[in-house]
């Protein structure tokens, strides 16, 4: 049986660094392919919000309120809705954060916060539901006044 040559002119430890390494290497990538899926498949739920944010900061209340869920109109006047916009100025607003998203079957959830022109923001927790293949607003809840 003939035996393995070793080469004298490489450290011993160095194979041990490549394959370190190449473990270290293969668990990152992992990590960016699992963070990127979980980004793409929550990537509805954003556009949902700012859009609905967007409609509101242009003053298209009635659209808005339309793009909520069925649910939410059940529950919620439109006049209940725009006493809601007007109470935290919500027209003001100019962009968003979401630092927390989850899905749960057709029901998501944002957390994060909504920055306002003026320069304040207001963290704000987001439910939605898909309806007909859309994300729709099912609920706002904030327990914070403007900062």
């Amino acid at each position: 049986m003939p035996i393995p040559s070793v080469d004298s002119t490489k450290p011993a430890g160095s194979r041990f660094k490549r394959i370190a390494l190449k473990i270290v290497g293969g668990f990152l990538t992992f990590l960016v392919a699992v963070f990127g899926i979980a980004m793409l498949l929550t990537n509805g739920l954003p556009k949902s919000a700012n859009a609905f944010f967007d409609k509101i900061a242009v003053g298209d209340l009635q659209t808005a309120y339309n793009n909520t869920s069925v649910g939410f109109r059940k529950e919620t006047s439109y006049e209940q809705f725009n006493k809601f916009v007007t109470t935290l100025d919500l027209k003001d607003y100019e962009s968003s954060s979401w630092n927390d998203r989850s899905i749960d079957n057709d029901r998501g959830t944002l957390k994060g916060s909504i920055k306002f022109k003026k320069g304040s923001s207001l963290p704000m927790s987001i439910q939605l539901v898909k309806e007909a293949g859309d994300w729709k607003i099912n609920g706002l809840t904030t327990d914070a006044e403007k900062s």
